[in-house]
């Protein structure tokens, strides 16, 4: 089944009504060239640009990574599950974001290959003043884990909020509690200020 799918990418990548037969020099070095190749240029484009916003770990409130949240000029481009199979087929781990107000997101989860998902931050607006708000994401996060989905939590703007997301099952979170969206020079400097 493997091999199927590595000979099915390269037709797709041939261009279309075409066939390919596998043969073991697709998973090689030039072969793995052509992807990222595929990937470049969809930078190149201009069809995708990214922002960074900071990762933390909710336990200690450090910096473990910075999100490269890529973004399509198309709205269209990242809800397709062909463009989702396309960055896996790459070697990426597919985030779907924004995935509460996504209305096909449950679909994503059956038809794509789906790593984590960021819940956005309009779903933490009315966190924790709001019971059932908190029983929404609560569930959520849930749901989501049971799938042995990764999640992570993006709007927690408060200390309050803060104290809500630290009692989830997240892979992390993100929002103003923690800083804004940086520039790579503004994320390298804040970095270095960082202990080891």
């Amino acid at each position: 089944m493997k091999h199927a799918d590595h000979a099915m990418y390269e037709a797709k990548l041939s261009g279309r009504n075409r066939y390919v037969f596998y043969h073991h020099t697709q998973q090689s070095s030039e072969w793995e060239k052509r992807r990222v190749q595929q990937f470049r240029s969809l930078i190149q484009s201009g069809e995708m640009f990214y922002s960074y916003p900071p990762q933390m770990d909710l336990n200690t409130n450090e910096v473990v990574s910075i999100i490269m949240k890529p973004r399509w000029h198309t709205e269209s481009a990242l809800g397709e599950t062909e463009t989702l199979q396309k960055l896996a087929d790459l070697g990426f781990h597919v985030t779907v974001a924004n995935f509460a107000m996504e209305s096909g997101a449950i679909g994503l989860l059956r038809s794509a290959p789906v790593f984590a998902v960021r819940l956005p931050e309009n779903v933490m607006s009315h966190v924790p003043e709001q019971p059932r708000d908190c029983q929404l994401v609560s569930g959520l996060v849930s749901l989501l884990g049971s799938m042995d989905t990764r999640v992570y939590l993006d709007g927690v703007h408060t200390e309050r909020q803060l104290r809500f997301a630290q009692t989830l099952d997240l892979e992390g979170a993100s929002g103003y509690w923690f800083g804004s969206h940086a520039t790579l020079p503004e994320i390298e400097s804040q970095l270095l200020l960082q202990p080891v």
